[in-house]
């Protein structure tokens, strides 16, 4: 079972929450496409956060540029053997945030992009400096998963996307499939969630920066 969604990263300015993405889970994966969208604007703005999901996309932040910013995509789900969550970007080959000056489907941005950070990081050096710095000030965008006060045995994969069983390192996002926490015991996700950062310098151009991943939750035979 494949469900689409479209979910916006209100970032640039502000924290703001996106939608619980709700994921029954049987003997099936749920596999879910999750736009990470941000809008960049000349001002500040404030929103306060959006859980729906129907129909099928959260509301756009304005924002400005040259602020840290954060969102997020809540999972829940149970299941009675285990769980498995894996995250890519659902194309594999564009692993930035495209701009575009209207939307979704808008007119591009002179081909202006948010690249995903090309490190691991701590949330203390995901700053503006830090990424302006190693992404030679372009700016950056990355994810981090933690698993809230999920039951079961649910941990992060620190193999694969660093930091502890709870809390993930801040992550680029990659063309194939990561699996960023698992489970092998009766589970059921209470505050699990995929966590969305942007940071871009000032001179970001004004206007929507999107990319489509696909979050896959699975129970474990």
């Amino acid at each position: 079972m494949t469900k689409t969604i479209t979910k916006i990263v209100a970032a640039l300015g502000i924290v703001a929450g996106l939608g619980v993405a709700a994921l029954p889970l049987g003997s099936y994966a749920a596999a879910e496409n999750v736009q990470v969208q941000v809008r960049i604007n000349t001002t500040i703005g404030s929103v306060a956060p959006d859980c729906g999901i129907s129909p099928n996309f959260a509301t756009t932040a304005t924002v400005a540029a040259g602020v840290l910013a954060e969102s997020n995509c809540y999972i829940s789900g149970s299941s009675n053997t285990g769980i498995t969550i894996n995250v890519k970007d659902t194309d594999g080959t564009v692993l930035g945030l495209t701009g575009y000056s209207d939307g979704f489907e808008g007119s591009t941005i002179n081909g202006s992009v948010i690249p995903p950070i090309n490190a691991q990081l701590t949330s203390a050096n995901f700053s503006i400096a830090n990424i302006a710095a190693i992404n030679s000030g372009a700016g950056g965008w990355g994810y981090q998963f933690v698993t809230g006060s999920s039951t079961g045995n649910l941990a992060v994969n620190t193999t694969a996307v660093g930091g502890t069983a709870t809390a993930s390192l801040w992550n680029a996002i990659t063309g194939t499939d990561v699996l960023v926490a698992s489970s092998n015991a009766p589970t059921t996700m209470t505050g699990a969630a995929f966590n969305f950062r942007t940071a871009t310098p000032t001179t970001q151009a004004a206007g929507y920066y999107s990319n489509i991943i696909t979050i896959t939750v699975a129970t474990t035979p």
